[in-house]
């Protein structure tokens, strides 16, 4: 952020007062930490956070998600085994975060789906190829 506020190139260009912040596993487990889950780690001006398949398993654990600062919305899928179910389980990162708060399931998206990984697959659930992320 330090770089944002004093580099001219992108001085203009960022409101440092309304921050939206998106992330995709560990990266999820970092954008809940910047929007208040970890104290020490806190960024001012956030005002949205998506967690993407987020690693949330610490801020369960020590309670910490009831701090979050600003409404989030989680993301999941139904092949994501690892983290899904910690986030809509009893007790889990869902439950746990204040409202306003937001929780999205896709059927048949594993872990890497939502950060679109792959380019081009085959996926034998839907019967075609399907384009997933930036084919370039």
């Amino acid at each position: 952020m330090d770089a944002i506020k004093t580099d001219s190139r992108f001085r203009g260009l960022v409101d440092l007062d309304r921050l939206g912040l998106a992330g995709h596993s560990l990266g999820g487990y970092t954008v809940l930490a910047l929007g208040g889950a970890w104290e020490d780690w806190k960024l001012s001006g956030v005002k949205a956070v998506l967690a993407l398949s987020p690693y949330s398993q610490p801020f369960i654990l020590t309670d910490t998600l009831s701090d979050l600062d600003a409404p989030v919305m989680y993301q999941g899928g139904t092949r994501d085994f690892g983290i899904t179910p910690s986030l809509r389980k009893n007790e889990g990162a869902y439950e746990m975060s204040p409202s306003p708060k937001y929780y999205v399931e896709f059927q048949r998206a594993g872990h890497e789906e939502l950060c679109g990984v792959s380019a081009l697959r085959y996926n034998s659930d839907l019967g075609e190829n399907s384009y997933i992320g930036d084919s370039g």
